[in-house]
């Protein structure tokens, strides 16, 4: 369907330290660095990846002193991502507790959770949003306009189904990409967006899985599609199944080379105008009990979005 655009949205929480080079990376506390620091500096208090399993320093400090420094931070207890969320076939794992690298309030960089490299850039001043807190949590904001964070090409095999996750605040009504993985146009297209109604939808090629209502500028939402081996594409809302195609064919085999969270390549989209808390992506279709484990965990942590 020509003008579609597909996205998912995840949420997160995070604590703010400048360096030296104004870089600032977000932590809940997360993961903490390794221990043993840099030479004779202090750290900074920010965590580490997810599933790193340090209980002390920071990234740079870490849990003891360095050789004539003082030790980092607290970064917080880490854990394995295993135990929030299943790690098999995860491709995709933005959460704006962590990973967040600014300048000032400007998104630099967003690491991907999964631990793959698989990250989120953007080194055009104009084109980045703006990390802000909402209801005490931090959020990713979209200006609707030109902000976007690009993604490195790939994400070429989903032959064992797919499935996204994100929580999102829209603040428009239109056709809108949470994030898009294509080659252009209608072409090779896997999309988690909302409609020009502000419908919810999933979208790979021309099928289309959408909600019936729309969802509310200003109000969280989590958005969910499972694509199913060989045919069946469903889409859920705060936890609810809101739509289902049964002749969606699994995306084409084929890196994609034009990804982003933000945008996506469909004539009469714009950019997205709202909130990202967090984005999770598998290259598989899960099954019941990790697809509710999931939406559970996302629920609670960002105290929105009930069924």
């Amino acid at each position: 369907m020509v003008g579609r655009c597909i996205f998912v949205v995840i949420v997160g929480v995070a604590a703010c330290s400048s360096t030296t080079s104004r870089v600032t990376e977000i932590a809940d506390g997360g993961a903490g660095a390794p221990a043993g620091g840099t030479s004779g500096s202090s750290g900074n208090s920010t965590g580490g990846m997810a599933g790193e399993t340090s209980s002390g320093g920071g990234s740079d400090g870490g849990a003891s002193a360095g050789s004539s420094g003082s030790a980092g931070a607290d970064g917080g207890q880490g854990g394995e991502p295993g135990d929030v969320i299943p790690t098999s076939g995860l491709v995709l794992w933005f959460d704006a507790e962590r990973g967040i690298q600014s300048d000032g309030d400007a998104v630099v960089n967003w690491i991907n959770q999964a631990g793959n490299g698989i990250d989120a850039t953007q080194l055009v001043t104009s084109y980045q949003p703006t990390l802000i807190e909402s209801a005490g949590k931090p959020a990713l904001e979209f200006d609707g306009i030109d902000d976007l964070l690009e993604l490195p090409a790939g994400f070429d095999d989903f032959s064992a189904g797919l499935s996204a996750f994100a929580v999102v605040v829209p603040n428009a009504v239109a056709c809108m990409p949470v994030f898009q993985l294509s080659n252009g146009p209608e072409t090779d297209d896997i999309s988690l967006q909302t409609d020009e109604n502000l419908q919810a939808e999933y979208e790979v090629l021309t099928a289309v899985a959408e909600s019936a209502s729309a969802l509310q500028i200003g109000v969280p939402s989590q958005i969910s599609a499972l694509h199913q081996p060989p045919l069946a594409a469903t889409l859920r809302v705060d936890g609810v199944s809101v739509g289902v195609n049964t002749s969606a064919t699994l995306p084409q085999k084929v890196v994609r080379n034009l990804n982003a969270i933000g945008d996506g390549q469909y004539p009469g989209c714009q950019n997205w105008s709202g909130l990202i808390f967090e984005i999770i992506l598998y290259d598989r279709a899960l099954p019941a009990a990790d697809l509710a484990q999931i939406e559970a965990y996302l629920r609670e942590k960002w105290a929105c979005c009930p069924p």
